[in-house]
């Protein structure tokens, strides 16, 4: 949003109508994916925490910064104070995990395209309150990243040297500890210490997960710094750049792989073996992508959305593919 708004300024375009008919567009790609492609979208949560997002794009960094970690809080504070209760111990997630599997397994396996259509649709419906549930975490997610965007720290990483190597030392340890302790309390034989391990595990994934992202993000931001590194990294940001459209084909092509009108492997696939899909899967598509991008300056979905949003279309190829 704030790279949107100043190039939106710098070209003297109304931001707001820009980005309200950009998040519009973004809803009914949503929407597309979620009747007829995948119920786990997120395009559709990501439009609408958009406008709440346009609350903010006035605000100072230190404002944004506030925020972000208030309600990155929320949903960690309401567990802390509520201790174990309200949280379905690990044996109950797991026996309604495996009823679901089996009922998901039949449906999209070997079920009619019309039966998956009505699975794909109650599965969405079901998992809705889950996501609103979230909306204040990814919302202060959001936040975080448009800080970060207003003080150009990862614009200019040598000007943020020692703040950014700060966050990723401190990510990284806080974030990989509280990942561990769930880990660590699940295969306690010390039964006070295992009776902790649901309070925990949940604490690590809603707490430790955006510390590690935010280590992440820092961790390769700096190693890209590194001229060889930056030459091994380079590739993985054709991938980036088509990021939008890679994003639903991975759900297309996935759907024909599981489904039952692709190769209906759904539930036939072990964690291994899926590990490799995944890999094979994203190779593919930093392939197609610097392919891609050697003729055409955006993806194709990313190219719709920009017609979307500026009503008006614009060139897909280069104008001149020598001065791409």
């Amino acid at each position: 949003m704030i790279l949107f708004k100043e190039g939106a300024i710098a070209k003297g375009r109304r931001f707001i109508p820009l980005f309200s008919r950009r998040l519009i567009a973004l809803f009914l790609f949503g929407l597309i994916h979620v009747w007829f492609i995948w119920y786990g979208d997120i395009l559709l949560h990501y439009a609408v925490l958009g406008f709440f997002l346009l609350l903010f794009h006035k605000c100072k960094p230190r404002t944004l910064l506030i925020w972000s970690i208030l309600l990155l809080s929320l949903l960690p504070i309401v567990i802390l104070m509520s201790g174990n209760a309200g949280m379905p111990a690990s044996s109950d997630l797991s026996r309604m995990g495996q009823e679901a599997m089996k009922h998901d397994t039949a449906i999209y396996g070997s079920g009619s395209f019309i039966a998956i259509q009505n699975q794909r649709f109650i599965d969405w419906n079901s998992t809705l309150i889950n996501q609103i549930l979230f909306y204040p975490r990814i919302l202060g997610m959001f936040l975080l990243g448009s800080y970060f965007a207003k003080r150009k720290i990862l614009h200019n990483i040598s000007g943020h040297l020692r703040l950014v190597k700060n966050i990723c030392k401190c990510t990284g340890l806080f974030g990989f500890g509280l990942i561990m302790l769930g880990v660590f309390t699940q295969y306690s034989s010390n039964p006070v210490i295992a009776g902790w391990h649901d309070f925990l595990f949940v604490l690590g994934m809603l707490v430790g997960s955006p510390l590690l992202a935010l280590f992440y993000i820092t961790f390769f931001a700096l190693l890209f710094q590194k001229e060889n590194w930056k030459r091994r990294l380079l590739p993985f940001s054709f991938v980036g750049k088509m990021a939008f459209t890679n994003y639903i084909a991975q759900s297309v092509i996935c759907t024909l792989i599981f489904y039952s009108y692709g190769l209906g492997l759904y539930g036939k696939v072990g964690t291994f073996a899926g590990l490799w899909l995944a890999l094979g899967i994203y190779i593919l598509q930093l392939i197609v992508s610097r392919l891609w991008l050697q003729k055409y300056q955006m993806g194709l979905l990313e190219w719709i959305w920009r017609i979307l949003t500026y009503l008006r279309v614009s060139p897909l190829k280069y104008p001149n593919k020598h001065n791409r």
